[in-house]
């Protein structure tokens, strides 16, 4: 019993060993077509060593059935298989066609023909000896076989000899050549055994009578596949493009092609394919050019590849579908059995670009009406004024105001006033040419440019044209509204040759419409003046409030999402009106800015800030950052890194917990002297912040530049973020690409608990806005961090 047993796991071991390596090949990598040749030799061989178990353990009457099926056809298929694992194995060198190449290693397999036609000739004789089972062939079988043998053994050192011929004096096949030698070696010693076995050593005299094995000669065979499995998994005797980077192709997210020197793609992991839309099959085989859209800055024609060739950068893709993606490409060349590849990898960056044209669309447009900003107003007005200068050309300039705007805002609700904008966007669009640029100011104020003006007729209609469109009804919840404006209007160069100028008497003619009535449009003369000196007046009343200490500063605090701690706050200013009421910042500081009285007031606040801030240090709040808005005119002043120095050194602030916040426009409106103060400003230990980011035009080259210490992510995107995904993408872009810079975020206009957790969510550091709390005066505030820190400490 012992015996049988033996006997029978010396028969299935080497079985389920070859079945096991021929799985463990194959999965290895399946779409490398010397490891799928090995996996199925290694089946081959499986069969064929089941073949004898089945012949000394079935009863001879099958037995002729059995050496047919189990024995001599896979022998056959073993040797044409390894006729084709050689060929695979030596590569391009052989320069034979790959179907004369199949031909050739499957010739072999026409002795199995021979077996099922020529009955007559082939036969087979079997004794049986105790547990062993011989197996006598005709002489023409015995032929046949050894015909076989002999071909496969010439045709396998055919192909060794032109191998070793053709790479012998090239250093880039040493690696190879050592392998094939090994490989070789172990061919020479599978014959040695096979033959000493198979010949001399049928039945070791040793070993008992009833003790079944297999024929010995077989074993040559499975010394070789184990010999050829170790050198593969082990060793990876046998590289390839796709076997050194296996791991990188199908694990990585990024997209991986292999390109050959006409720029064919030769391989592709499965990232590439989800990319491009196709199977990898289908990918492999064009050519990569096929796909680029006309944006790709590459240069073709050449067959041989060059550094030019190279493709790297950002460049747009066409896709299966037609969709146009967006990559950013590195690549290298690599040289694999001498040949040069290119090795590229790109990486789908079409969301980043989506999220970026739209970041830059709205730094450039009205988020709800779509019209140009104020932004792209002044850039696109300069424009102008510069081009109306060379051609000696005119243009106008109109300023339109919504009357009782405010009243159906207050009555209706601010949807109701949101909807009409839309409405009048699009009654200025429909009543102006292609030509004009139609621009939302802010609030209920439009702007218009209307190129080549040639006389005062064609204001008279654009105005009267632009009235009679606001006829339109405008209708919302059932109710019908009419809507009248205001239009001030000046023409370059008559009215200037300066933006500032012509803006200032467009206003001028705008406001004295609303005077006279309203429903109106007044070209700006000289006799308007009046209400210049009336504007004069206002921007004198500032001052005056700054002298006689109207200006209070409101303190807002800022929330670290991760502790809950108030680490923050920002000074905002407010005037107050000898009635006690308030007047909005967005009323005063324009008028502020213009004159160029913000300057003093922003170094009031500076001022005002710091010594608040020393204050609530004395009284035991450590650690506080206090966060400051700068001006253009402040930040740009050339005496404002002294005047910053003497606030530190005179209040005894530590630098450290002072921010202040400049916008993207601030920053670029001089970039070389906008660097210099920031570095100014950075030595001396204090942090620059980005206040609404993502508004401005630079924001990408802003970050690259500044050493700032946070982003603050503006209102606009925050406000509709709950509902709205592309403002939820921004957030996401702007949080992930500001902690990859080493920047923290903050997110002002913070008014819900849903904003709180998906900014929670994001990664988003700090928040502020009315649901933390609305802006509170010094003393206030002082109580509220107290109270809210002792609680979580």
């Amino acid at each position: 019993m012992t015996l049988f047993i033996i006997s029978i796991a010396a028969y299935l071991l080497p079985v389920l060993l070859l079945f096991y390596m021929a799985v463990e090949i194959y999965h290895r990598d399946r779409s490398n077509s010397t490891y799928r040749i090995t996996s199925y030799f290694f089946i081959a061989m499986m069969i064929l060593m089941l073949g004898f178990f089945l012949l000394n353990f079935s009863p001879l009457e099958y037995a002729n059935g059995v050496v047919i099926t189990f024995i001599l056809i896979p022998a056959f298929l073993t040797l044409c298989l390894e006729l084709h694992f050689i060929a695979s194995l030596v590569g391009n060198q052989l320069n034979i066609s790959y179907p004369s190449l199949i031909t050739i290693c499957y010739i072999p397999s026409l002795s199995i023909l021979f077996i099922f036609f020529l009955n007559d000739g082939i036969s087979l004789n079997y004794v049986k000896e105790s547990a062993w089972t011989y197996v006598y062939p005709s002489t023409l079988l015995k032929i046949i076989l050894s015909l076989t043998v002999i071909y496969s053994i010439l045709i396998v050192s055919y192909f060794l000899y032109i191998f070793f011929k053709n790479t012998r004096n090239s250093t880039a096949f040493l690696l190879k050549r050592k392998q094939v030698v090994l490989i070789t070696r172990g061919l020479i010693c599978t014959g040695i055994i096979s033959t000493t076995l198979g010949a001399y050593l049928k039945r070791p005299a040793f070993l008992p009578e009833d003790l079944g094995l297999p024929h010995l000669a077989s074993y040559g065979l499975f010394v070789f596949a184990l010999l050829l499995r170790y050198a593969m998994v082990k060793y990876d005797f046998l590289p390839s493009i796709e076997r050194k980077y296996q791991i990188l192709y199908e694990k990585s997210p990024m997209s991986i092609l292999l390109l050959d020197e006409q720029m064919m793609i030769r391989d592709a992991n499965p990232e590439a394919a989800i990319l491009f839309q196709y199977s990898r099959r289908e990918l492999i085989n064009h050519n990569f050019y096929k796909f680029l859209t006309l944006e790709a800055p590459i240069t073709a024609g050449n067959s041989k590849m060059n550094d030019e060739e190279l493709f790297k950068g950002v460049f747009s893709i066409t896709t299966s579908t037609g969709d146009i993606k967006y990559v950013k490409a590195e690549s290298e060349y690599v040289v694999t059995e001498g040949e040069q590849f290119q090795f590229l990898v790109l990486l789908d960056i079409t969301d980043v670009k989506s999220a970026e044209r739209k970041a830059n669309y709205l730094a450039c447009h009205d988020q709800l009406t779509g019209l140009a900003n104020r932004y792209m107003f002044s850039k696109r007005l300069h424009e102008q004024l510069e081009h109306s200068i060379a051609t000696s050309s005119s243009f106008a300039l109109l300023l339109v105001d919504l009357d009782g705007f405010k009243q159906l805002n207050d009555t209706q609700g601010h949807h109701a006033g949101d909807i009409l904008l839309e409405h009048v966007a699009r009654l200025l669009v429909r009543n102006t040419n292609d030509q004009t640029l139609i621009a939302r100011f802010g609030g209920d104020e439009f702007a218009l440019i209307i190129p080549d003006i040639h006389s005062i007729e064609d204001l008279h209609r654009v105005g009267q044209q632009l009235l009679e469109g606001f006829n339109t009804p405008f209708i919302h919840n059932g109710k019908s509204f009419t809507i009248t404006a205001s239009i001030g209007i000046s023409i370059s160069p008559e009215h200037g040759v300066h933006a500032d100028e012509l803006l200032q008497h467009a206003d001028v003619a705008m406001y004295h419409g609303k005077k006279s009535g309203k429903n109106r449009y007044v070209i700006y003369d000289s006799s308007l003046r009046s209400h210049e000196n009336d504007l004069f007046m206002t921007v004198e009343t500032v001052r005056k409030g700054l002298s006689e200490g109207r200006f209070r500063l409101h303190y807002q605090p800022q929330i670290d999402l991760q502790s809950g701690l108030i680490t923050g706050t920002e000074a905002l200013i407010r005037w107050e009106y000898p009635d006690s009421s308030n007047l909005s910042p967005g009323k005063f500081i324009p008028l502020a800015e213009e004159t160029g009285a913000i300057v003093e007031i922003g170094y009031w606040v500076l001022d005002t800030a710091c010594e608040q801030l020393k204050d609530w240090m004395d009284r035991g709040i450590d650690s506080l950052q206090m966060s400051i808005n700068l001006s253009a005119k402040q930040f740009l002043d050339l005496h404002f890194p002294a005047r910053l120095a003497h606030t530190l050194s005179r209040t005894g602030v530590d630098p450290s917990l002072l921010c202040l916040e400049i916008t993207e426009h601030t920053a670029m409106t001089n970039e070389q002297y906008s660097l210099n103060i920031c570095e100014q400003i950075l030595n001396m230990g204090v942090k620059l912040s980005i206040d609404d980011f993502g508004t401005g035009y630079s924001s990408l080259s802003l970050l690259k530049n500044l050493s700032v210490h946070s982003i603050k992510i503006d209102r606009s995107f925050v406000k509709d973020m709950i509902s709205d995904e592309s403002d939820r993408a921004i957030i996401k872009a702007i949080i992930a690409m500001s902690h990859n810079l080493g920047k923290r975020v903050i997110a002002e206009g913070v008014e819900m608990s849903g904003q709180w957790d998906m900014l929670q969510d994001f990664g988003c550091d700090d928040i502020q806005g009315f649901y933390v709390s609305k802006p509170l005066t010094a003393e206030d505030c002082f109580h509220f961090i107290h109270q809210r820190n002792a609680l979580l400490t």
